[in-house]
């Protein structure tokens, strides 16, 4: 599991660069984290027990088809104004279909190991939206985080040393 941690942190990290021109080029790098993050899961299928892969194949391919459906919204924006907004709702029709009552139902059958690698995943993806769209954000501040602040976030948020080295921090 914690190599699952770190791998997934390496993709959100590896997956796109800082500097995005415009809205579209945000949107399209999110969007990337989603795939690599859901190439991940569909790699560890044979990992998960057999009582639940069924649920857990069905999972990854609603989110496969999820992340096309994305893709094309993305690219399909158009207009001068308002771009920001109609990307966001691309992303939020993605996220109501992935965590869907019907398929969260589904997911609360699996066993306790399978329902967290599929709350991995779903937390790498949201993670990495996050991740992009913030760093397309204006700094707040003048002053950035200190090596040391980071560190103490991640422990703080339950990484360990070796998961941290491992994704870069």
């Amino acid at each position: 599991m914690k190599r699952g941690k770190a791998a997934l942190a390496a993709v959100v990290l590896v997956c796109f660069g800082i500097g995005a021109c415009n809205a579209q080029q945000t949107a399209l790098k999110a969007q990337a984290v989603v795939s690599a993050t859901l190439k991940v899961a569909a790699a560890e299928e044979t990992l998960v027990p057999t009582a639940d892969q069924a649920a857990f194949t069905s999972w990854i391919s609603l989110g496969n088809t999820l992340n096309g459906q994305l893709a094309t919204c993305i690219t399909n924006v158009s207009g001068l104004v308002g771009k920001s907004a109609k990307f966001a709702s691309c992303f939020t029709t993605f996220a109501s279909g992935l965590l869907s009552s019907a398929e969260l139902a589904q997911l609360r059958l699996l066993s306790a190991g399978t329902q967290a690698k599929v709350q991995l995943y779903v937390t790498a993806i949201v993670t990495g939206i996050d991740i992009v769209v913030a760093l397309q954000t204006p700094a707040v501040a003048q002053t950035q985080p200190t090596p040391a602040s980071l560190h103490a976030l991640c422990l703080r948020e339950g990484l360990t040393p070796a998961e941290m080295r491992a994704a870069g921090l």
